[in-house]
């Protein structure tokens, strides 16, 4: 019977070793995540966010399999080629779609969220060269916008740059719905009020749509 109960105790405490060791990991991922993103949050010059790519292609060396790294990395790339749009910004948004396309194969991901970043990418390919650009892939970003949609209805990103992305076309079209764009941004707005802060999933956008706001009041 005592040697029973030595076994039993043995492998609690082997089990409870491992719970123990398996926690700091996520603990750690967790911690570094945050680090690297507030420090983003604090100074949003180009020179930072490029440091803060460099310091997330670190992290998906370490944790391959966590799908938030490679949606920041891209991200972070397509709002690096909107800093400059005059630059040579094919690398970057050559990379930002190799991001994108691990995601997808990431049964993890959020596929609206996958979906609204491609948007975003093919947006930033027609902003660095409207006149050329434009036509070719105009439907891109409204597919990835509504696919996103499809997805999530609720999503408030997919939701913003598409209304973004209606703005920009009107100018050329000289259809002017301001007033619904307007109405528009506040319902966007209540969904992101919704929203928790948490890096572990994606929740920017807010200060992008209080811009917005601010723009449509001028004019």
């Amino acid at each position: 019977m005592k040697q029973i109960l030595s076994i039993l105790v043995m492998f609690l405490c082997i089990q409870t070793t491992r719970t123990y060791a398996s926690i700091p990991e996520e603990v750690q991922f967790v911690q570094m995540l945050n680090e690297t993103l507030s420090k983003l949050e604090s100074n949003t010059s180009p020179d930072r966010l490029l440091t803060c790519v460099a310091e997330l292609k670190r992290m998906s060396t370490m944790y391959p399999n966590e799908w938030i790294i490679y949606y920041y990395i891209s991200l972070y790339q397509i709002q690096q080629t909107f800093s400059n749009l005059s630059a040579n910004n094919e690398d970057i948004l050559n990379d930002a779609m190799a991001n994108i396309n691990l995601l997808k194969r990431n049964k993890n991901a959020d596929k609206s969220e996958i979906s609204t970043i491609e948007g975003y990418y093919y947006y930033a390919i027609i902003a660095k060269n409207p006149n050329k650009n434009g036509q070719i892939y105009y439907k891109n970003v409204l597919e990835s916008y509504q696919k996103a949609l499809k997805y999530n209805p609720k999503n408030p990103r997919a939701q913003l740059l598409l209304l973004m992305f209606r703005i920009k076309m009107s100018g050329f079209t000289g259809n002017n719905e301001e007033n619904n764009f307007y109405d528009s941004l506040l319902e966007i707005e209540k969904l992101f009020q919704k929203e928790t802060n948490n890096y572990l999933k994606p929740s920017w956008g807010e200060n992008t749509l209080i811009a917005l706001k601010k723009t449509l009041c001028n004019n």
